[in-house]
């Protein structure tokens, strides 16, 4: 938990699967011992030719600490989970940053590939193409339309990082 709270970009995700692998461990080995602990305490009870004085302290001891093993289990689990939801989260987070990066980039493009597309068509008639700088003035043009584009983004918040 520490080493995620401090390094998010760098945690490993393979070490919160094996954490989970060796507590499904854990926890199947807990559930065997308790099943196996209630076996015997229904054996002491029903006995009748065998004498179990001295081990009923002991598999009260022994039930109630498989019964812990369990608990902490489940605890350890919701833990677990919880880790990897906050993993999942951060990781959707960095992906719809990318793409409302993407989105404003291409948002900026569009007008300017529409411009150059239609001053691309081989018109005879088109008088912006025999007017004297032209080309520079439709390059500025486009220039301070992608300018004007970005610095709207930015104020209305869209380029903001959290």
């Amino acid at each position: 938990d520490n080493e995620l709270d401090q390094d998010f970009q760098n945690f490993d995700f393979e070490d919160l699967v094996e954490a989970k692998d060796c507590l499904l461990n854990v926890l199947s080995v807990a559930e065997e011992q308790h099943g196996t602990i209630d076996a015997l305490s229904a054996a002491e009870k029903g006995s009748e030719g065998f004498n179990f004085s001295n081990c009923c302290a002991a598999l009260s001891v022994l039930e109630a600490h498989a019964s812990s093993n369990e608990r902490l289990s489940s605890r350890v689990d919701k833990h677990l989970n919880e880790l990897r939801e906050r993993i999942m989260a951060h990781r959707e987070d960095n992906i719809n940053q990318k793409m409302a990066l993407l989105t404003i980039l291409s948002a900026v493009f569009m007008p300017l590939t529409l411009l150059t597309g239609i001053w691309g068509m081989n018109f005879e008639s088109m008088p912006e193409l025999e007017m004297k700088g032209a080309y520079q003035k439709a390059l500025l043009g486009m220039l301070i339309l992608a300018l004007c584009m970005v610095f709207s983004f930015q104020r209305a918040g869209f380029t903001a990082h959290p």
